[in-house]
């Protein structure tokens, strides 16, 4: 009877350790798989993160892009002489009935204009026609009229292209002129600055 319950006890304690080990074996495997699976995790957001934005890059370099083709779509057009009552062969043009007027460079695209201008009143209205640049003066005093000291009335910026000395010339363009064709001041002289002996005046 005594051996018998010897051998029991045993048995009961080997089972125990058995169990025992068992679960310290249990435990140490799971302290080593969750941060296992916490690195997964890790990397899998960070991947995912990665390809959001690779796609918002590329999401904005498309957006570059559109505004690139948007910056050229919304390039200006060059005006050409088909925009004035003058040819192509002119370099400078005036319309009289709307009192406006162009630069032209020798391919016929328009360089200034429309810009406002004066021309004569009645009785010494602006001579119509073709016309060609005859000669300049800068600093030009009127021969004809004169300021209340004697002096020439001045024509600053003068570019002379038909007889009777009508020419482009700095000048009031709210009043009517004696013929000539009046300009601000600043256009009259980019006309002086642009305008070469000979260039071809066209005015309608």
């Amino acid at each position: 009877m005594g051996r018998h319950l010897g051998t029991r006890g045993w048995r009961a304690s080997v089972s125990a350790r058995v169990a025992t080990v068992i679960g310290i074996v249990c435990v140490l495997a799971i302290a080593v798989a969750v941060p296992a699976m916490a690195d997964d995790n890790s990397d899998g957001d960070s991947s995912a993160q990665s390809a959001s934005d690779s796609g918002s890059s590329d999401d904005n370099s498309s957006d570059d892009n559109s505004s690139d083709d948007n910056s050229d779509s919304d390039a200006p057009e060059v005006a050409t002489y088909e925009s004035t009552p003058c040819t192509e062969s002119a370099r400078a043009c005036v319309d009289l009935a709307k009192q406006q007027g162009w630069l032209l460079d020798d391919q016929g695209n328009v360089t200034l204009g429309p810009v406002p201008l004066s021309s004569g009143g009645p009785g010494k209205e602006t001579p119509v026609g073709t016309f060609r640049v005859q000669w300049k003066d800068k600093n030009h005093k009127s021969q004809e009229f004169k300021l209340p000291n004697g002096q020439g009335a001045p024509m600053d910026f003068s570019v002379f292209w038909a007889d009777g000395g009508v020419a482009f010339h700095g000048g009031s363009v709210q009043r009517a002129s004696a013929g000539c064709v009046h300009l601000a001041e600043t256009t009259a002289e980019t006309f002086y600055n642009t305008l070469n002996l000979g260039d071809e005046v066209q005015v309608h």
